[in-house]
């Protein structure tokens, strides 16, 4: 179509000095309309995650339209890898698997236009973990409350919770505010007013509230 033919003259005069590995999701799903856009997406995400580009099934030749790229077949031997490249403009749809090339950066541009198409164009990178370290921050002073149905209970919770802080520190502020914040106030209470990063179960103050008694008087 003519919206092909001009992606793919877009494509070259942009990138026809690097060369890049074009494909469609078109021959597997069929013509997807809204959805192609997403589809596409999500062979792009799965081609950055195992580092793979997916092959094309049905393709031999390019359009007709296309006369200004010269089309020639090479084999990769010791893979055996067909690929049909489009040598004026170094673009390659490939026909078999291929491993992501090393000169390559991790990069898909999914573009969806067209009147039948998503009419989008999202760039995805692939993840890249970084070793970040973060400098230590001093936590404010926060209270943190605790509560129970039963005095063991909350023993056992104030002994749990301090076993986590001391696991993760940086959690403190988080943790503080959840159980302020949104969790019930049970009858077996306590709390401690955090000055760091770790929690003495010692500086609990706890307190149980009696339990209301019944009223006598009955409506009816």
């Amino acid at each position: 179509t003519i919206g092909d033919v001009t992606e793919t003259q877009a494509v070259t005069s942009i990138f026809g000095e690097k060369g890049i590995f074009i494909g469609a999701v078109k021959p597997y799903v069929g013509h997807m309309e809204g959805a192609s856009g997403l589809t596409s997406v999500i062979k792009a995400v799965l081609s950055l995650e195992h580092r793979q580009i997916p092959p094309n099934i049905y393709f031999e030749t390019p359009h007709p339209q296309s006369k200004f790229l010269e089309i020639e077949y090479l084999c990769q031997s010791s893979k055996l890898t067909h690929v049909v490249p489009f040598q004026e403009g170094k673009l390659e749809v490939p026909i078999d698997t291929l491993p992501w090339p090393e000169d390559k950066e991790a990069r898909v541009s999914v573009i969806s236009f067209g009147i039948g198409g998503a009419n989008a164009h999202v760039i995805l990178d692939a993840f890249q973990p970084r070793d970040t370290i973060l400098a230590p921050r001093k936590q404010p002073n926060q209270i943190l409350p605790l509560s129970a149905w039963g005095a063991n209970a909350l023993i056992n919770k104030i002994e749990q919770l301090q076993s986590y802080i001391g696991q993760h520190p940086h959690k403190l502020g988080d943790v503080a505010f959840t159980f302020g914040s949104r969790r019930d106030h049970l009858s077996h209470r306590a709390f401690v007013v955090t000055d760091g990063d770790t929690i003495n179960a010692d500086a609990f103050q706890r307190r149980h509230l009696p339990e209301l008694q019944a009223s006598e008087l009955v409506f009816a």
